[in-house]
């Protein structure tokens, strides 16, 4: 996870990152190349040509993975700090006293695993959109007690 530079008076509230049952389609992907892998043993007998689709499937798992463990999302009672990339980093910082309005859309898929997208609107700028977020409820109860001024930790 990144690394944050705090104030003096500044204490983090929230610190989590997007879930990795959110790249459902990534997740898919990698199920149907599994089982072209045993297809392709099962037809042409051929474990070489098998392992070289299973480590496919093994490249597609582990750039989901990093993407989960490189993106950061940090509340502290000051602002919302995203942080994500490898090579590139992209980092967004909302400031708590900024923040017009936030809300969570979750599907049922999302509810039953715990994660959704929180959407974020800052004064005068157009809605951010986080996708994938863990514990969205912790979440947006910490984004909460962050705008209001409130010191309830979720951690």
């Amino acid at each position: 996870m990144a690394r944050i530079t705090l104030s003096t008076d500044e204490k983090i509230l929230y610190r989590t990152h997007p879930s990795m049952v959110s790249f459902g389609g990534d997740m898919f992907m990698i199920v149907l190349i599994f089982i072209l892998a045993l297809l392709v043993f099962y037809f042409t007998n051929r474990l070489v040509a098998s392992l070289l689709v299973l480590s496919l499937a093994l490249l597609v798992l582990g750039r989901v993975y990093l993407s989960c463990r490189t993106c950061s999302m940090v509340i502290t009672t000051q602002r919302l700090i995203v942080s994500a990339g490898i090579l590139t980093r992209r980092d967004k910082e909302f400031m708590a006293n900024r923040i017009e309005s936030f809300e969570m859309e979750q599907s049922i898929m999302g509810r039953l695993l715990n994660f959704s997208d929180v959407v974020v609107k800052g004064t005068g700028g157009d809605p951010e959109v986080f996708r994938g977020v863990n514990g969205p409820a912790l979440f947006m109860g910490a984004l909460q007690s962050a705008v209001h001024g409130t010191q309830h930790t979720s951690e």
